[in-house]
């Protein structure tokens, strides 16, 4: 009996102390949207405990925007967001999973990026987590190991997310 105690005591600590999810020191999460689509975002909610503040965008599909940090964050899950488009006079609501395992072991194992320019290698890039509004409210969440591939050689971008957004009208006056 005692023995058994033991065995399931060991297991028990082995498991819990051998958990996938860990805490990922820095985390940059960036905004985009199709040029020319001019939008007002409130804060992005990562799995309904954390946010980054975002704003006005109204540029660059695919790219890390509207930067912010998050520290000592778990990868996320999902992302729920609010954006309102003033050309089209709807406000939209958006909640997208997250392929959180995939991202995770892609944000601690991000390959190195060449800047051109100079020739400089970036060889332990900061993960970028960028969430992109499309223009007829699409959203696409992607990882990447560089904000761009403006003067940028072996950039990444692997997509974790999407989905449609609902709307409704508003009257922004």
């Amino acid at each position: 009996m005692i023995y058994r105690l033991l065995v399931m005591s060991f297991l028990l600590v082995t498991l819990t102390s051998c958990s996938s999810e860990r805490t990922l020191k820095l985390l940059i999460v960036g905004s985009s949207t199709v040029k020319g689509n001019d939008i007002m975002i409130r804060p992005l909610v990562f799995d309904e405990k954390w946010k980054v503040p975002v704003g006005s965008l109204g540029c660059c599909w695919k790219e890390s925007g509207a930067q912010s940090g998050a520290w000592d964050k778990l990868f996320p899950k999902k992302v729920a967001v609010q954006w309102h488009d003033e050309s089209q006079s709807r406000l939209y609501s958006a909640e997208v999973k997250i392929d959180h395992k995939r991202g995770e072991e892609i944000a601690r194992n991000l390959p190195p990026y060449t800047v051109i320019s100079s020739g400089r290698i970036e060889k332990q890039p900061k993960p970028k987590l960028i969430v992109g509004f499309g223009e007829n409210g699409e959203v696409t969440v992607w990882i990447s190991n560089a904000s761009s591939e403006m003067n940028k050689t072996g950039r990444i971008l692997v997509e974790l997310g999407s989905g449609q957004a609902t709307w409704e009208h508003f009257d922004p006056y």
